[in-house]
């Protein structure tokens, strides 16, 4: 799994479609485009640095995993394999909106089971979290003007191969060379996490 992270990016309707919203790839803004899109699901990126001595005591803690899994839809769960902090890890959640979230958190912070067994030692094996809201766009037809925002691009491959294989043909395809060329005069910072996905990942 890659994940794109196009930061500061002033989009336009037609160059957005085209290149950001492939067949294979999930999209994601961290602020809505448009009052549809605020009514769209949300989805909720983390991301956790552990200390380097807690990985083989935090991937045994996970046989318990389905306590969380159970109060919500996770999307998926990958440990940052390059382009990123090492001992990372990042998870996606999707909720039906804000409330929606406000809610499993409260449920979880009076689940003494999940609190218990599972959230008090994952914090002991933790050395930094961040977190974001995100949302699906409607890119086509709501954005007219040029706006400012960060994007999160998602690409699955199947193998590292895959991933080599489909960025050579992109390469030699001159409709795609000169629609990133475009799009990327619009950009001020861009990288790119590669992912594997956790065992206990929805998202494989």
């Amino acid at each position: 799994m890659l994940l794109n992270k196009i930061a500061k990016i002033a989009l336009k309707t037609g160059n957005a479609k085209s290149l950001l919203v492939p067949k294979h790839a999930s999209l994601c803004a961290t602020n809505p485009f448009s009052s549809e899109d605020r009514n769209r699901k949300v989805y909720e990126m983390r991301k956790y640095i552990f200390k380097p001595d807690a990985i083989p005591e935090f991937n045994k803690l996970n046989e318990l995993f389905y306590l969380r899994t159970n109060v919500s839809k996770l999307v998926g769960y990958w440990s940052c394999d390059m382009g990123s902090t090492l001992n990372s890890y990042v998870h996606i959640w999707e909720y039906d909106d804000l409330q929606h979230r406000a809610e499993v958190r409260k449920a979880l912070s009076q689940n003494e089971e999940w609190i218990q067994k599972y959230f008090s030692k994952l914090l002991t094996m933790l050395h930094v979290q961040e977190n974001s809201t995100m949302y699906l766009p409607s890119w086509c037809k709501q954005v007219n003007d040029v706006r400012k925002q960060n994007v999160q691009v998602l690409w699955r491959y199947d193998s590292f191969d895959s991933r080599r294989t489909g960025r050579d043909k992109a390469h030699n395809d001159a409709v795609v060379v000169n629609k990133v060329r475009d799009n990327f005069k619009n950009v001020t910072q861009h990288s790119s996490i590669l992912m594997l996905p956790t065992p206990f990942s929805t998202m494989q």
